[in-house]
């Protein structure tokens, strides 16, 4: 009788099934209140983090693009000597990867950590200058929301829910899927920019709260009730 959706983008999808958009409910997704995860810079020092550092998340296929972040690094390190990117998750393409660093002798600047578990992955969310979702496709990213809730500054494709968790220049910045020039861009401006990053950060962390686990029980428990 219902149908709940975590995005106005699944609901879209859905509804050209032919469901009736009148029996379809979104509610996004929650997330759990993030711990403080203690000074940046005391756990850089502690991680042995010198320079900047990039983070994306996910599963390791294709349409998650890791291929096109790491084909920009050597454009990066022209800017950014020290600079590291770290990809966190497990997948398929790992080994496609693997090769693909090897190619570019990018080696010593990023590294394919695998899966971690969710508390060592916010210590290395925190300590990170950037996160980078670079996805061809995503419904309602929950890494966006976890950087968002823990401080560090978010660049985005604008696909599928990804627009509904941030406004482009407000929360993060947001570009075009397949565009790696603009990819690039909005990396080194928020890497050279101080004032962007920290009002980034700030409004990123207001508009984290409103996806709160209380929000989404609360709005799931009154849906229900009205069946």
């Amino acid at each position: 009788e219902k149908i709940i959706v975590p995005s106005l983008y699944l609901k879209k999808i859905i509804s050209m099934w032919g469901v009736s958009e009148d029996n379809i409910y979104v509610i996004h997704n929650g997330l759990k209140k993030i711990a403080y995860q203690g000074d940046k810079k005391v756990l850089r020092t502690l991680l042995q983090f010198d320079g900047k550092l990039i983070i994306s998340i996910g599963r390791i296929i294709s349409l998650k693009r890791f291929d096109a972040l790491i084909e920009a690094m050597p454009a990066l390190l022209k800017q950014f000597p020290n600079i590291k990117l770290m990809i966190v998750g497990s997948g398929p393409e790992e080994a496609v990867l693997n090769r693909l660093i090897q190619e570019l002798g990018l080696e010593k600047h990023i590294s394919l950590s695998g899966s971690l578990p969710k508390d060592v992955l916010f210590k290395y969310i925190h300590a990170s200058d950037l996160l980078v979702l670079n996805s061809i496709h995503e419904t309602f990213p929950h890494q966006l929301l976890e950087a968002m809730s823990i401080g560090t500054p978010v660049v985005a494709t604008s696909v599928g829910g990804i627009p509904e968790i941030v406004e482009n220049n407000k929360e993060g910045l947001l570009v075009k899927s397949g565009n790696e020039k603009e990819l690039k861009k909005a990396i080194i401006k928020i890497l050279t920019d101080e004032n962007l990053s920290l009002r980034l950060t700030k409004e990123a962390k207001k508009k984290a709260d409103n996806f709160s686990l209380d929000n989404v029980i609360s709005e799931t428990a009154n849906t229900l009730l009205t069946i």
